[in-house]
């Protein structure tokens, strides 16, 4: 019986410095090497940003250029067209004759709205990529709860109360034709061949070419509260001018490359 005892305080005696020796495992919180990292992370996300405004701006300026050399064409073929309209007035040449060219030019009338609208949706997706850093410093919770609203110079964010799908996108346009006479000026409707390219996924989202502070655009942020649908309103990547700005409907995009 003594001896169990003995065992019994020994076995007391011996637990606090189990204890103390588990305890002593954990490593301690460094505040320093925290900093570090942060400061580390915080410049690979700055250059991870440089790069694909870099991309950005390079797909935008062979936009450019593209645009450029179909417009000499439209020109030529407009020129010619011209001619052989004046033939055809004096009956030197049958209508027929100017069909191929006349559709040759509406395709590239179709090629011109399509590269002004890739045009538009570089310059909003740049408008995003300045606005990422800003973004990235809001506070956690304020994206991770829901129904908060937070306004400054450069952008809006709701982050919605309701599950969002491109479903909603038709609600929002009768809202906005019941409300304004006209379409919706949808420039981007989800994943269009710029996020594509530039590796991002907007496959459940759209945008709306509006300028955040029009009063269009007011009366369907109002409308999207309303409904609980999240989105985000740039009003450019510079404060004043407006080149980009545009309200992105459904939740952020991320880049999946």
């Amino acid at each position: 019986m003594r001896r169990f005892v003995l065992l019994i305080l020994l076995i007391f005696l011996a637990a606090p410095n189990v204890v103390a020796q588990r305890k002593s495992t954990n490593p301690k919180f460094d505040a320093r090497k925290n900093a570090e990292e942060q400061k580390e992370l915080a410049q690979k996300a700055a250059a991870s940003r440089e790069d694909l405004m870099s991309a950005t701006k390079k797909y935008r300026d062979s936009l450019d250029g593209l645009l450029s050399a179909l417009k000499d064409q439209e020109r030529l073929l407009l020129d010619a067209l011209e001619k052989k309209q004046a033939l055809i007035a004096q009956g030197l040449m049958v209508k027929r004759e100017v069909e191929p060219q006349e559709q040759k030019l509406s395709d590239l009338r179709t090629q011109i709205g399509e590269t002004n609208k890739r045009i538009t949706q570089a310059d909003q997706f740049m408008v995003e990529i300045v606005n990422l850093e800003q973004l990235a410093k809001t506070p956690p919770k304020a994206y991770q709860s829901s129904g908060v609203y937070f306004d400054n110079t450069r952008y809006i964010r709701y982050t919605g109360t309701a599950a969002w799908s491109l479903r909603g996108f038709y609600d929002v346009e009768t809202f906005f034709q019941a409300r304004f006479r006209q379409s919706l000026p949808v420039s981007a409707f989800g994943q269009s061949d710029t996020h594509n390219r530039l590796g991002f996924d907007h496959s459940n989202s759209f945008d709306v070419a509006l300028h955040p502070d029009t009063a269009e655009a007011q009366a369907l942020m109002s409308y999207l509260r309303s409904r609980g649908i999240p989105f985000t309103a740039f009003r450019g990547a510079i404060p004043g001018n407006a080149t980009g700005a545009h309200i992105h409907i459904g939740y952020p995009s991320h880049r999946f490359k």
